[in-house]
């Protein structure tokens, strides 16, 4: 298993809980929203589980990518630390969670994604 950090589940879950991922898949002709469904339901599991199975299908990884590529989760969070409501300490180390994330599934899929820089 690949283990993850309870900020990087955190980040996964957010894109996961929208509920759009399978139709964003079969609109880019990756799969039918079926198949997309029943994969995200396994990435969900895992998550459940704290990490990434070692062996993920084509399809798992495009959701576990879409998590990262399609995220809102730090659409706010320059308004959230200018409001004091978390501090740029607290930023930071969510910006290091997920590029962590993000280097570590562009490895898996053999392809840069684009999660957040800062």
């Amino acid at each position: 298993m690949i283990k993850l950090t309870k900020t990087q589940i955190d980040i996964l879950r957010h894109r996961i809980e929208s509920g759009c991922i399978p139709e964003v898949l079969a609109e880019s002709d990756i799969c039918t929203v079926e198949l997309a469904d029943d994969a995200v339901m396994e990435v969900r599991r895992m998550l459940d589980a704290g990490g990434f199975d070692d062996q993920l299908s084509a399809i798992e990884l495009e959701v576990i990518a879409d998590c990262l590529d399609g995220s809102t989760y730090f659409a706010n969070i320059d308004d959230a630390v200018a409001l004091k409501q978390i501090s740029k300490g607290a930023a930071l180390m969510l910006f290091r969670a997920a590029n962590e994330l993000d280097a570590l599934v562009s490895r898996l899929l053999g392809r840069p994604i684009c999660c957040v820089r800062n």
